[in-house]
């Protein structure tokens, strides 16, 4: 089962900056983590906020990158973002472009 980090983060900067940030710092710091699989970062429609979507092989994984996550955004971030709050879960359902596209999850207990 994959595991999926969600970060809210308060806008500050500028997006471009937190996209260079992004690209030149969170990216490598998350590839260098064991489980790493994908990386989003998505602006809130209303502008204020940042979603960073992280998926990881493993709870311990996405945990490990969510540690990660709060001390880039503390020690290179500030001034462009604070960390709201973040979430980590299994993804219960996955689909691509195509039905076939990825195998289905398991079923989630609970």
């Amino acid at each position: 089962m994959e595991y999926v980090r969600v970060g809210v983060m308060q806008l500050k900067g500028s997006m471009d900056e937190v996209n260079r940030l992004a690209r030149e710092g969170a990216l490598p710091m998350y590839r260098k983590i064991a489980g790493f699989l994908s990386y989003d970062l998505v602006p809130s429609s209303d502008g204020k906020n940042v979603i960073s979507i992280t998926r990881w092989r493993t709870r311990e994984a996405a945990e490990q990158g969510g540690r990660n996550a709060a001390d880039f955004v503390r020690d290179k971030a500030s001034h462009v973002v604070s960390l709201v709050t973040s979430y980590i879960g299994p993804a219960t359902v996955s689909a691509g472009a195509r039905e076939d596209a990825r195998p289905s999850a398991p079923s989630y207990p609970g």
